[in-house]
């Protein structure tokens, strides 16, 4: 769910979302720039003291460990060794020649390393229905620390993160993040979409550059969208007593919305208002179109994270100046729809949620 509003019909707004489609590159330096890039702008925002964080704590998480991966992998690439295609980091970690790993990159990665992937800070149920967050807090600040005392040499490269102060009592609260504040995927969705907010105000205040930071701004885009259709499916599905296992395996978004509009035709769309019909299927209409320029840019959840496939190959994912504008637009303009169909559809007497209370 989207908090803020953005006006993109503002020309000083729009000019600086305008992307450079000659500086993309499929390279991991390129892609774990832009990640830690972004992982800067959050933690900056941390700095400001204002419990921000905590609002988007698995967003921040995940952005945290998918730039020790990607920092990893460069590294790997720069040395002339291929990385394996694992998200495990005591694998990413074999890979290097012995005595190759410089200190502390490990104390930081044994701070952030919860689950083998970061699965745990993208979704909220595991594969056995339970939540992967059963401790309450977790503490990013120290990786972070660590991450700042490893040393540069001419065969290892990162880019320092920059708050320095990580002995601040102050910030050491604001970076406690207390994970179980997000109770389900509503939540959870509601706290990636506060995190592309974020993003994008510091852009809008020239803070930072759009052309340094739309990959993750894209991911998080099509996370978000992912984990409303989940959503969404999740209390349909309850509500027909029907079974949702295979939803919490699916990536395609594709895969997903057909799943929904296939599941909504056995509801009786004749109980619904006539003019909340026309607006349900305005909103409906753009929304496919949201949801199909993301599948056919990034159709499996891969090429906003990574610049090569799973086998290895170049990444096809392209970009044009107003790609990212277009997206934002719809994306801005459908949260109505993808955020509360459910509850017009209830409301219209087509299904009973009867959902718990928390």
């Amino acid at each position: 769910m989207i908090l803020q509003i953005i006006d993109f019909k503002d020309n000083s707004i729009i000019d600086k979302l305008f992307l450079d489609s000659r500086k993309h590159e499929y390279t991991w330096k390129y892609y774990y720039c832009q990640y830690n890039t972004v992982l800067n702008e959050l933690t900056n925002e941390g700095t400001l003291l204002q419990y921000k964080i905590n609002s988007i704590a698995r967003p921040y998480s995940f952005i945290l460990r998918h730039t020790f991966e990607l920092m990893l992998k460069f590294n790997l690439v720069s040395n002339g060794v291929n990385p394996p295609n694992s998200h495990d980091f005591s694998e990413i970690l074999m890979s290097f020649p012995e005595d190759s790993i410089p200190v502390y990159v490990e104390e930081a990665i044994a701070e952030i390393n919860v689950d083998e992937d970061g699965t745990c800070f993208r979704y909220y149920m595991d594969k056995n229905n339970k939540p992967y967050w059963i401790e309450n807090t977790f503490e990013p600040l120290k990786a972070l620390g660590f991450y700042n005392n490893i040393s540069e040499s001419d065969k290892f490269f990162l880019e320092k993160i920059c708050c320095d102060d990580f002995e601040n009592k102050y910030l050491k609260w604001e970076f406690t993040l207390h994970m179980l504040e997000c109770r389900g995927l509503g939540h959870l969705r509601t706290q990636y979409d506060s995190s592309i907010t974020i993003l994008l105000n510091r852009i809008i205040e020239e803070k930072c550059k759009v052309n340094d930071i739309y990959l993750p701004i894209l991911f998080l885009i099509r996370h978000s969208l992912e984990l409303a259709l989940k959503f969404n499916l999740e209390r349909l599905l309850k509500a027909l007593k029907e079974s949702n296992e295979i939803i919490m395996e699916e990536h395609s978004l594709c895969t997903l919305f057909n799943l929904f509009r296939k599941t909504l035709l056995k509801l009786d769309f004749s109980l619904m208002d006539i003019k909340v019909y026309d607006e349900y299927h305005a909103f409906e209409k753009k929304y496919i179109e949201l949801n199909n320029i993301i599948h056919n840019l990034d159709s499996n959840s891969r090429y906003f994270k990574y610049p090569v496939s799973i086998s290895g190959v170049e990444s096809k994912f392209k970009t044009n100046k107003k790609m990212l504008i277009e997206i934002l637009e719809l994306y801005y303009f459908t949260d109505p729809y993808i955020t509360f169909v459910i509850d017009i559809l209830e409301e219209s007497g087509m299904i009973n949620c009867q959902e718990e209370e928390w």
